[in-house]
């Protein structure tokens, strides 16, 4: 389940509360679910655009986790401070939690201010790449799946391979 985060400064968390809903309860349905049943919700992935740039939250509610995925390096390897990466983005995505808690009365396995965060180190993030960070954001939505190892295979295929 997946829901965007951008421009977030000027804009009521209720219409991402609302866009969410819409593409869970479309998602539930097709998989026999209780519309709005977000306790079986092992993981939420959301993409970001944050400063013209793509990344991903990943909150792993099985495990308490909270990471992020930047195909950028620049915070690991504390050239950019994280507060000016990634702004209020964490704070806005847990109003929007709220929210979301608030007008469907459902509670997620577990809340949100109990997940451990962590910026997820990826060996193949660099810091010259400054164009491709769409494309990286959607390949981790496809291959992610919340464990927080800095093992992730992030990298694409190698042309000709199979995988």
């Amino acid at each position: 389940v997946g829901m965007s985060l951008q421009a977030m400064s000027n804009r009521d968390p209720m219409e991402y509360v609302r866009d969410a809903a819409a593409r869970m309860d479309a998602e539930f349905t097709q998989e026999g679910l209780s519309k709005h049943d977000i306790k079986n919700i092992s993981h939420l992935i959301v993409p970001v655009y944050y400063q013209t740039h793509f990344y991903l939250y990943c909150l792993d509610f099985e495990n308490k986790r909270l990471g992020i995925l930047d195909n950028m390096d620049t915070v690991l390897s504390g050239k950019v401070p994280m507060k000016n990466k990634y702004g209020g983005t964490k704070d806005f995505l847990k109003k929007v939690i709220g929210e979301y808690k608030k007008t469907y009365k459902k509670p997620f396995k577990s809340a949100f201010n109990k997940l451990t965060f962590k910026l997820v180190n990826m060996h193949c993030a660099d810091s010259t790449n400054t164009t491709d960070c769409a494309i990286y954001a959607m390949h981790h939505m496809s291959k992610y799946v919340c464990v927080h190892a800095d093992g992730h295979d992030c990298a694409f295929p190698v042309i000709g391979s199979d995988s």
